[in-house]
Formats: structure tokens, sequence, C-alpha cells
């Protein structure tokens, strides 16, 4: 009975946290990521317990307001971990030369979250301009960013 309690409070007893952080230019904008997270197994997927936002212009400096909130899983609910984070980023620049922030969302697998976004794959996206102001999705063809977005770079990962 040992042997087995053991190996249950291994599945559940998470691996060190792992901490990260990501920079991206983007005009005269810059942005700084710092992301934790830990492995519980390689049954469960990565949990992410913190992540943050610092965007950097030459006239200020603001933390972002993330799209995360807080989830108890319930294999292990002694760490709230986020419901999402975001996992990956580019600057897009438009045609006149206008710098954005994209943004891509992907959420903490969960069965208190079986929908979690819009899209059927757990991701959804946010832009914002080097200020941090978001940019609703009825904007993006009149400040043409539908056509960047289609000749963007590919996104960098931000969780590693």
């Amino acid at each position: 009975m040992l042997s087995l309690s053991s190996a249950l409070a291994a599945d559940v007893a998470p691996s060190n946290p792992q901490q990260v952080e990501a920079k991206l230019e983007c005009g005269d904008a810059t942005v700084v990521a710092r992301t934790e997270s830990f492995i519980f197994s390689a049954k469960k997927p990565i949990m992410y317990t913190m992540q943050s936002m610092t965007l950097t212009t030459p006239k200020k400096q603001i933390t972002l307001a993330l799209d995360s909130t807080p989830l108890t899983q319930p294999f292990y609910p002694q760490q709230a971990v986020l419901d999402s984070v975001v996992s990956l980023w580019e600057c897009v620049t438009t045609r006149s030369g206008k710098h954005y922030i994209y943004f891509l969302y992907t959420c903490t697998p969960s069965q208190l979250r079986p929908k979690c976004t819009p899209d059927e794959m757990g991701n959804w996206d946010v832009l914002l301009d080097t200020t941090g102001k978001k940019i609703k999705r009825s904007q993006y063809r009149k400040l043409g960013i539908t056509s960047a977005l289609d000749t963007a770079r590919p996104l960098k990962s931000v969780v590693n």
C-alpha cells in the first residue's frame, strides 16, 4: 500500500517551477513577458501559475491586463493555475508602417472549462497598438491589419 500511495503522490506532485522571460520589440515599444509554469507528469499538461507583461515605450511603462483568470484543477487543488496564457506573439506592421502587438492565447486544458474559447482548438487572439490599447476586430480592415496579418512572420513562443 505504501508504494501505491507513493505512486499516486508522484503523479500529482508538480516539478519545480520554471520561469521564462521573453521580449518582443515592436516599433518604439518593447513588451517583456514573465511566465511561471510547472509540469505534473507526461499524462498532464504544463500548468501556468503566473504571467505578467510589461509594455515600455519612450513615454511610459505599463503592466498589460491579460485575459487570464485563476483556475483550480481538480487533480491538484493546492495551487491555482491560469485558465489561459499568451503562448505566442509577434509584432505586425501594416503597409503604412504602423506597428501592432499580436497575442495568441491558449487555454489550459481542464474539465472545468470544456468550452473555454471561441475556437475549437482552445485559442484566441488579441491585438494591441503600441500604447497597449486593444484593437477591435471590426477595425482590422480599416487599419490595414487584415493584410498585415496575412503576410506576418511566424509567431514566436512566449512561454519557452
